[in-house]
């Protein structure tokens, strides 16, 4: 015989030998093994599934607005690509001056056609107007020569423009089935404007850019909009750039590292790759009023 205590008081009864008992606290075994399976559902399974419940539910509102390069529109039954200000604007501490090209792109790239997609900024673009822009030139002289096939030649670069903006823009543009990448930038790196990257240069460069990234990444997520209190890009508009000067170092560094990623995007969609430095004349065009520490009347010896 031994004794049990009962659950209900404090009295203990008697067991006979051969008898079970039939209430009593579980095993410490099974108590832990169902502790942890308690705790893995409620911290790992459940905030997962609210996120998701919280962004479809956003998104089935209408709250906030894509920020995504490319938004899907339909054009005579056509599905097409329209580009996407808010894409840009995210990347802005300022309102555009100048809008990004506008264009549609069928979203299902036609047989024996050549897309090709140029990246940069105003130099790329064509300011003040882009009729007369390089690009233009190009696609006219593409049609001329190829007459059997179709030639699509389309600009997402916009005015003032870093390596950062535009690397996310090919990595959209790599879904698009292209078949070549013409990429005219590198005069934006030390750009004020676009001040995003000052908020992660206190930290080492690698791991700055793929905060950067991610960042860009989560912009898209409704519930990351409602977090910033604003509807869609409406908090690009009124942020403004932290304080700070912009290390040069660090600059060139994240350009080496942009452009071999776009050069990446490109090589895993099947597409050709033209790097064209930027012409420049530094004897009529010094730099003024730039965190490089030029100014018009400075030492012109330092930029030769």
């Amino acid at each position: 015989m031994r004794l049990l205590r009962s659950e209900a008081n404090d009295t203990p009864r008697v067991l006979c030998t051969g008898e079970t008992p039939t209430s009593g606290v579980p095993e410490n075994g099974t108590a832990g093994r169902l502790r942890t399976w308690k705790l893995f559902f409620a911290w790992v399974i459940v905030p997962p599934m609210l996120l998701c419940m919280g962004e479809l539910g956003l998104r089935m509102a209408g709250y906030g607005v894509s920020m995504q390069l490319f938004v899907h529109r339909e054009l005579d039954n056509t599905d097409v690509c329209e580009t996407n200000t808010a894409f840009y604007q995210q990347f802005y501490t300022e309102p555009f001056r100048y809008m990004p090209v506008e264009f549609s792109m069928p979203a299902k790239k036609g047989p024996d056609t050549f897309r090709v997609f140029v990246l940069g900024s105003s130099a790329a673009r064509g300011g003040p107007v882009p009729d007369f822009s390089f690009w233009g030139i190009l696609e006219t002289m593409l049609r001329a020569d190829r007459h059997a096939g179709r030639v699509e030649v389309y600009c997402v670069a916009i005015p003032g423009a870093n390596s950062h903006v535009m690397r996310a823009a090919a990595k959209a543009c790599a879904a698009c089935r292209p078949d070549l990448f013409l990429v005219y930038m590198g005069n934006n790196e030390l750009n004020p404007s676009v001040a995003q990257p000052l908020a992660w240069d206190w930290l080492p460069p690698r791991l700055a850019l793929h905060l950067l990234h991610l960042n860009v990444s989560l912009n898209d997520l409704r519930i990351m909009q409602l977090l910033h209190g604003a509807m869609g890009p409406a908090r690009w508009v009124n942020q403004r750039a932290n304080p700070g000067v912009l290390d040069t170092e660090r600059a060139y560094a994240y350009y080496q590292a942009n452009v071999n990623d776009i050069c990446g995007f490109a090589k895993d969609a099947g597409a050709r790759v033209i790097l064209c430095t930027v012409g420049t004349r530094l004897r009529e065009w010094v730099p003024g009023e730039n965190p490089c520490g030029f100014s018009r009347h400075g030492d012109r010896a330092a930029l030769e």
